[in-house]
Formats: C-alpha cells, structure tokens, sequence
C-alpha cells in the first residue's frame, strides 16, 4: 500500500514541470492521471479491504461511515488550505507540498506496516484459543 502513495507523490510531482502550453507539458500533465490515479484507486480498494477485514461484522457500518466521514472532512480542510497556500506562496510551490505530504503519508503507511497492529496481536490470539 506504501508503493502505491509513493506512486501517486512521485506522480503528483510531475505537475509543476507542465509550464508552457505544449506536447511536453501535456505529457506532463497526463502522466500524473495516468500514474497517479490507478495508484490512488487501488490504494482506496485495499485500505477499504483491509478495514473490512480486520473489523468486526458488527462494526463495519459504524467504522466506513467513521471513515468516510474524517475522508470528507480531510478534504474540505485540504482544500482550503491549498486555496490559501497557492495564493500565499504560488501554484507550484503548492503542488510541490502536496506531493511530499502524499510521500510522507507512504512513509507513515510503511513504518505502521512492519510493526504489528494490536488487532492483528489480538485476533491471533484470540484464533489460538
């Protein structure tokens, strides 16, 4: 899963380098859609999955809904501080910070995998009995 944000931040990145009108910008501005979004689709279908795994059936609609919610809100307050920050600092100064905060979010997406999860700890626990 860490692949995939790491591929939507390496694809996010492209973006401030379509400068002028032209076929290189356009290869620019493609790649990303191109790249990125099949990379950030599968990355919504497996954390998706991965929730719905490791949740309890009778908390699946309270935990997606919990979800949904904080992705909705995430977004609104991502928004508004992209509109601030690109009239504050620039279009491409801002395209370039989203691009590391969706890196970062790889990097906290692959350290959180390698250490084990206290539901993982507890389910394997409770199978064992």
């Amino acid at each position: 899963m860490a692949a995939l944000l790491f591929v939507a931040a390496i694809a996010e990145a492209l973006l401030p380098f379509a400068r002028h009108a032209g076929l290189v910008a356009a290869r620019f501005l493609l790649a990303p859609q191109l790249l990125g979004d099949p990379a950030q689709t599968i990355f919504a279908i497996h954390s998706t999955t991965l929730r719905q795994t490791l949740a309890p059936d009778a908390w699946l609609g309270r935990i997606n809904g919990s979800f949904r919610v904080l992705e909705v809100d995430a977004v609104i307050v991502g928004s508004l501080v992209a509109g601030w920050m690109g009239s504050a600092v620039g279009i491409r100064p801002t395209i370039w910070a989203a691009a590391v905060l969706v890196g970062l979010g790889g990097f906290v997406c692959l350290v959180s995998s390698r250490t084990p999860l206290p539901v993982m700890r507890l389910r394997s626990e409770i199978e064992q009995r």
